[in-house]
């Protein structure tokens, strides 16, 4: 057996750079906009499941579901940008 610690270094790097709870509030945004995009959001980063899987599940193709999935990621990012203060005037 090897014993292995977790220096504060090294969990800074693994920390995700969003707040659950603001990716909460996102995914509810965004769920306003595309319930479909939302739910395969949820699919693919929360389920892990693959494109076909998605698709299987939501009666999509697997070419919309990567549109859909590109353009949620597209506005997850915006989103994330523009709660950062990088975008301008907010939401």
């Amino acid at each position: 057996m090897v014993r292995v610690t977790l220096s504060n270094e090294v969990a800074r790097k693994t920390r995700p750079d969003v707040d659950v709870l603001d990716l909460d509030q996102a995914l509810r945004k965004l769920s306003e906009l595309d319930v479909k995009q939302a739910q395969m959001v949820e699919l693919r980063y929360f389920a892990g499941m693959t494109l076909e899987e998605i698709g299987a599940v939501t009666g999509v193709s697997i070419a919309s579901t990567h549109r859909r999935l590109r353009s949620a990621r597209a506005w997850m990012r915006q989103h994330f940008e523009n709660e950062s203060g990088g975008g301008a005037g907010g939401e």
